[in-house]
């Protein structure tokens, strides 16, 4: 009996350790708090499921070897249950985990399908199942295109470091020297040089033609290829300059002229255009007379710079590359006189044209500084080269005394026995000075005002070889005498002015 109750003694003795090994576990796990536990992992996410209350059974209450199988990562099967990670658990999972494994019937949470994007095949197959609309697969197709084709031209331009400006300019050039082309006088008077005297003689045409303001054009651009060199562009363009008189007149207003040096009788005269004569014996003349001259400049260049120092903000460029200018020099000159006693007309044509194309190289310096927004920048180079010349004399006459067919010959006035193409090559250099002070409205953006100047060595100009010594004896017959000739003649020209212009770095 005494063996019985010793039996029964420790049989109870164990069955209290036993429970008390269970009940004294403190770690929480799934359920220690409504919805979820601080040791609790679904699919490395946990999920609060509001309905779930604290019972009295655990998880964590089956032991397995030394650890809870809360401790353990869990995944969501596709029927909803809850599986162990690494082995099945001893007893059927208590109702309040389902809860917190299959909320809203078993569906995956809203959170959930937003923080798990669909994969690339997953999408196609669900445009198959559904059909996309074309901003699905399509529109995305073709955005992410462009999107590519414009982010590697942005990113070409940026590691590029191109640069283009244009400038306006108003440049003013050279008063060209000129033989006086067309004279006036009181009426009753011969508009004979020299100018002044009694007969009020004026020259109106010729003698010096004003270099007035041209506007016009210059672009440049480039491109840095490395760190201390670069290769640019530059273009630019001047509008024609150009100088014109015409009149009409009976000779009641005023005496027209066209004034030269009669060889024949070694004095001044002028071919009558329009005159009133005192005598009465002598010829009324009507007329009109048109003179017209015009200068044309552009010029195109390829250069290369070379930084030769950078200091803080400060840096100089050696400049070095090809020139080519074009200066284009015409003269016209159109006059008609009727005899008003015989109705006999008389006309003459003089054209001159010159073409001066230079071609050589470049060499100078560039300099350039800033402070903030402001900066400023000096350039001076000189051109070397050939400077080839071309000169194209034509002149014509016309001559009728009706009812006779007029009588056309080759030969004007100043243009006679010098009619004829030349041409020829000379050195020369063009020096050349930019000035300019710029202010950035942006970081790319500089918006600048300068000045320029450059003068052009052994040009040919039409005043230089324009020969007012004409032998009158040969006037409307085809023929010509000694004068006028023809002999090239340099001189110089140079342009200056200011410039406005927007300059962008990209």
């Amino acid at each position: 009996m005494k063996r019985n109750l010793k039996r029964i003694a420790l049989i109870a003795l164990l069955l209290s350790w036993s429970n008390a090994a269970y009940g004294d576990q403190t770690g929480l796990s799934v359920g220690d708090l409504p919805g979820y536990g601080e040791k609790a992992y679904f699919d490395q996410e946990a999920t609060y499921a509001p309905g779930a209350e604290l019972t009295s059974n655990f998880v964590g209450d089956s032991h397995v070897s030394d650890n809870h199988v809360g401790d353990l990562p869990l995944s969501v099967s596709i029927d909803g249950e809850v599986q162990a990670a690494s082995h099945a658990l001893p007893r059927p999972i208590p109702s309040t985990l389902k809860a917190v494994s299959q909320p809203l019937e078993g569906q995956i949470p809203r959170k959930l399908k937003v923080l798990a994007p669909m994969s690339r095949g997953q999408h196609s197959a669900k445009c198959d199942q559904v059909g996309c609309e074309p901003t699905c697969e399509s529109s995305a197709g073709a955005n992410a295109a462009a999107n590519r084709v414009m982010g590697r031209m942005k990113k070409r331009l940026e590691q590029g470091d191109y640069w283009m400006s244009t400038e306006a300019l108003l440049w003013f050039t050279q008063n060209r020297s000129m033989p006086a082309l067309i004279t006036t006088s009181d009426p009753q008077t011969l508009p004979i040089l020299p100018e002044g005297g009694a007969d009020n003689v004026q020259t109106v045409f010729g003698d010096d033609i004003n270099g007035e303001a041209s506007g016009g054009i210059r672009l440049d651009f480039g491109k840095r290829l490395t760190e201390d060199f670069s290769i640019g562009g530059r273009f630019w363009w001047l509008g024609n300059n150009d100088d014109s008189y015409a009149a009409s007149d009976d000779g009641s207003t005023m005496t027209i002229g066209r004034p030269f040096y009669n060889v024949g009788i070694q004095e001044n005269d002028a071919l009558l255009v329009a005159i009133d004569p005192v005598d009465v014996n002598d010829s009324n003349f009507t007329g009109s007379v048109v003179g017209r001259s015009q200068l044309k400049l552009w010029a195109a260049e390829g250069y290369g710079l070379i930084n030769l120092a950078w200091v803080e903000n400060c840096s100089i460029d050696l400049i070095g590359g090809y020139s080519h200018f074009s200066i284009s020099d015409m003269l016209s000159m159109q006059s008609e006189t009727i005899d008003e006693d015989t109705a006999r007309i008389r006309r003459y044509n003089d054209q001159f044209d010159i073409d001066n194309e230079f071609n050589g190289g470049q060499i100078g310096f560039n300099l350039a500084m800033s402070q903030g927004r402001w900066s400023a920048t000096s350039m001076t180079k000189i051109h070397l080269g050939n400077m080839n010349q071309q000169v194209r004399i034509i002149g014509s006459s016309f001559d009728q005394t009706p009812p006779v067919a007029p009588n056309i010959t080759s030969g004007g006035l100043l243009a006679m026995g010098n009619q004829g193409e030349y041409e020829r090559d000379t050195f020369s250099f063009v020096p050349e000075v930019n000035f300019k002070i710029g202010y950035s409205l942006q970081d790319n953006v500089n918006f600048t005002v300068g000045y320029s100047f450059i003068y052009f060595d052994n040009v040919a100009l039409v005043g230089d070889i324009i020969d007012t010594n004409v032998d009158s004896l040969f006037l409307n017959t085809g023929l010509s005498g000694a004068r006028p000739s023809f002999d090239f003649d340099d001189s110089g020209l140079w342009v200056q002015g200011i410039d406005f212009g927007l300059t962008i770095q990209i």
